[in-house]
């Protein structure tokens, strides 16, 4: 009995990563929305130096349109996609009570990520380096406890009602 218990108990199933999913299109609104904010901001402080950097015949307001609407979608696209994989690691990798923390841990790795994704950008100055990363860790930490907040079972949010007795 405890092995049938185990093994079941130790699997990701579909429900969790529809539940991941779910968490992830919630949690990944909110995450473009902070970046889309951060990203008019960034090229508010830093528009001189990102224009040298615009190919011949792109304005600073297409460039700063197009990347807030792509930013948006694509943070509820990937969204999605990270939560099926948070999904997927979550009750396997990570071993902290709450949701939330796992959730701020997954973020804290997805924002060394971008770190990562960053290097290239150097040519639009520190400053934009700088704000970028600042950003990122906020909006990471936010992601991440959104994901582990929503990804948490119903069971969990539900609080015991009393029985009654005839």
């Amino acid at each position: 009995m405890h092995l049938i218990y185990t093994t079941v108990s130790e699997t990701t199933t579909m429900a969790d990563y529809g539940r991941g999913a779910k968490a992830g299109a919630i949690a990944g609104v909110v995450l473009g929305i902070i970046e889309a904010v951060g990203i008019y901001a960034t090229f508010s402080f830093t528009s001189d130096s990102i224009k040298r950097t615009l190919p011949a015949g792109i304005t600073i307001d297409q460039a700063l349109y197009a990347l807030v609407i792509g930013t948006f979608v694509g943070s509820i696209i990937g969204g999605v996609i990270l939560g099926v994989i948070f999904a997927a690691v979550a009750n396997k990798y990570m071993t902290s009570k709450s949701f939330e923390m796992r959730g701020l841990v997954f973020g804290i790795i997805l924002w060394i990520i971008g770190i990562l994704g960053n290097i290239g950008n150097f040519g639009y100055g520190t400053t934009y380096i700088a704000v970028s990363v600042l950003i990122g860790l906020i909006a990471s930490l936010i992601y991440g406890y959104l994901l582990g907040h929503f990804f948490r079972p119903k069971q969990a949010l539900q609080t015991a009602s009393p029985t009654s007795t005839m």
